[in-house]
């Protein structure tokens, strides 16, 4: 009886739960869509209902909607208020795939907050705490979305201070007359901020103007050099780095000049010299990262015997590093020891393609797979993992997880992104890691269209998801559907093109400021501020994507691949790799792991789009 009554009353309490209208977040979306469209006192009335007849509301004890409320005062000119709210809106969250992790992107919440919470203190005469928030607005990287608040913040600065007015000066004007005046600090900022906005011979000047400061604290020199010689190799000038280094490396870090001359052999395709360099930087943060290109060097020459010597020296390594070793155990057929290395790989990546890789390997030990080249062995594995995977069944999903689904669903379908956020976390797919969890977050997320979260959430389930064909497609969606296919048709670019482009570039975030300069899904290249908007529409972002992509086929003679490599990684990169007369191509000839690495990812996102949905 007393089991029946609990039954009871769980389902009860669940049946109140999801019945729940949410009055509050609709209040709250209305205000917040009032202030995008500047209706001020429209947005004021929505915000004061709320907060005075819903005080409880999870959006407020989150702190989330004190932002738009801070922001609707200070737009009205109500700076008290303004203050008041903007001081409360500081908010995060529990589940690390919220935070995407860009810098770019978290600063273009905060810069307007900060720039119109230190203006709004001034104007109530907190002049001293209103200059602390104004003075966080300089930022080392360049971003066409917060510079324009970065820039009103050191203008409002350099009438309080001289120093901020050079700082200014230089920073926004390019000028470089009182260099002497401001501090290192401050200047390897603004070399930095060069540097990002691609600005190199600024960099560099500046860069050069450091390292001639009289007694330069160690620290800062060699940040300094390190950062001159990354701006050179940027600015693809191999040359200059091999003569710099040569006149810096009389006196201070040996490690880094050496370091950074194998880097410019290396770039200059001179791996006998490279090497050289490389196996004179003896200790420090260089050291590992010398190894490492050296390693990668062996391994594209087949010296197989040297890539394991070479990274048993590696203290403390990567993914990449640990393919390196597998694959030259796998190239030198020494089974047990792949074995053991492949078993280790499984074990510590489990989401990782090269977990599902060396699974196939393991239980397939009779494919030799050192006489075909890089799709060919893609397609094996892809073929042999999609033969094997399950179906779901009725019961995969509860009654009562269904019925929570359907309440989240509705509620994501309101389209605002913090709003889910929180829900989520309060629910109870946050409990426990299964597969049934999994999936319940990436379909809810679905619903409110943010696909780049849902995609970041299958992404941590990829090796539970591939075991079922009904749930592989969460790591390869056809999210923005209609404007891929319409797409597709006009320019007559196949949707797989497009589809890997869009995960490989952007892994489906239609927001993504890259610090490259290039805007959302496509990863677009803009040229003038006016334009970002534009370019965050996704639509507009697909459309010119895949023009660009017409033309590559066109450019290659309607080879996929090469037109794949050519959008994602560039035409130079494509110039560097080997293809073999029928197209597939031999990545153990690439010398850069890295390099090796991300194209083994591209032709297994391509792959897994034809093979899935035959376009």
């Amino acid at each position: 009886m007393r089991k029946i009554f609990m039954i009871l009353f769980f389902i009860i309490n669940s049946f109140m739960a999801f019945t729940y209208t949410y009055e509050d977040y609709d209040i709250f979306i209305q205000g917040k869509n009032a202030y995008y469209n500047r209706e001020y006192e429209e947005a004021q009335n929505k915000f004061e209902t709320l907060l005075n007849s819903y005080s409880f509301s999870p959006i407020l004890k989150n702190n989330y909607a004190f932002y738009f409320i801070g922001m609707t005062y200070y737009r009205m000119g109500d700076w008290k208020k303004a203050v008041f709210y903007l001081e409360k809106a500081v908010f995060s969250h529990k589940l690390s795939f919220f935070n995407r992790g860009s810098e770019i992107e978290k600063n273009i919440y905060f810069a307007e907050r900060d720039y119109s919470l230190g203006d709004a203190l001034i104007k109530t005469g907190n002049k001293e705490t209103g200059l602390v928030y104004l003075k966080r607005l300089d930022y080392s990287t360049f971003s066409p979305l917060t510079s324009h608040f970065e820039e009103k913040a050191l203008s409002l600065l350099s009438k309080e201070d001289i120093s901020y007015q050079n700082y200014y000066n230089l920073k926004f004007k390019g000028d470089f007359s009182h260099i002497k005046e401001i501090s290192t600090k401050e200047l390897l900022k603004a070399a930095h901020f060069f540097f990002s906005k691609k600005e190199y011979e600024k960099a560099e000047k500046l860069y050069k103007e450091i390292l001639k400061t009289p007694d330069i604290r160690k620290a800062d020199k060699e940040k300094a050099e390190s950062e001159l010689f990354r701006t050179l190799i940027r600015a693809k000038k191999n040359k200059d780095i091999i003569t710099l280094t040569n006149e810096y490396g009389k006196n201070g870090n040996k490690d880094l000049y050496f370091f950074y001359k194998g880097l410019a052999y290396y770039r200059m395709k001179d791996f006998s010299r490279c090497l050289y360099a490389f196996e004179n930087v003896k200790g420090g943060k260089y050291a590992s990262l010398a190894l490492f290109y050296r390693a990668g060097i062996y391994y594209s020459f087949g010296d197989y015997e040297q890539v394991l010597k070479t990274t048993a020296k590696i203290p403390h390594k990567n993914i990449i590093t640990e393919i390196m070793i597998a694959n030259s155990y796998l190239k030198l057929g020494n089974d047990k020891f792949f074995e053991k290395k492949a078993e280790n790989i499984i074990k510590k990546y489990p989401n990782s393609y090269e977990g599902m890789f060396y699974s196939f390997l393991l239980k397939n030990n009779g494919i030799d797979i050192n006489n075909h080249n890089s799709v060919f062995k893609v397609g094996l594995i892809l073929d042999n993992l999609l033969a094997n995977c399950k179906n779901i069944d009725d019961n995969f999903i509860n009654t009562v997880d269904k019925l929570e689904i359907e309440k989240l669903s509705s509620i994501a379908a309101m389209k605002d992104e913090e709003l889910i956020k929180i829900e989520i976390e309060n629910s109870s797919f946050i409990n426990k890691h299964s597969i049934q969890n999994g999936y319940a977050i990436t379909t809810i997320l679905e619903k409110g269209e943010f696909f780049d979260l849902a995609y970041k959430n299958s992404s941590t389930y990829r090796k539970d998801f591939f075991e079922y064909k009904d749930l592989i497609k969460y790591s390869y969606p056809l999210y923005y559907k209609y404007s891929v296919e319409m797409n597709s048709r006009k320019y007559d670019v196949p949707q797989e093109l497009i589809y890997s482009t869009i995960l490989i570039s952007s892994k489906f975030n239609k927001r993504l400021l890259s610090e490259n300069s290039k805007i959302g899904l496509m990863q677009i290249p803009y040229t003038s501020r006016e334009e970002i908007v534009t370019l965050f529409d996704p639509d507009t972002n697909i459309a010119m994507g895949t023009e660009k992509l017409k033309s590559l086929l066109e450019t290659y003679k309607g080879d996929k691949l090469k037109s794949l490599i050519a959008y994602v990684y560039g035409e130079e990169l494509l110039n560097r790799i080997q293809f073999d007369y029928d197209g597939d191509l031999n990545l153990d000839l690439v010398a850069d792991p890295e390099e090796r690495y991300d194209l083994q990812n591209l032709i297994l996102t391509y792959m897994f789009y034809k093979k899935l949905y035959n376009f």
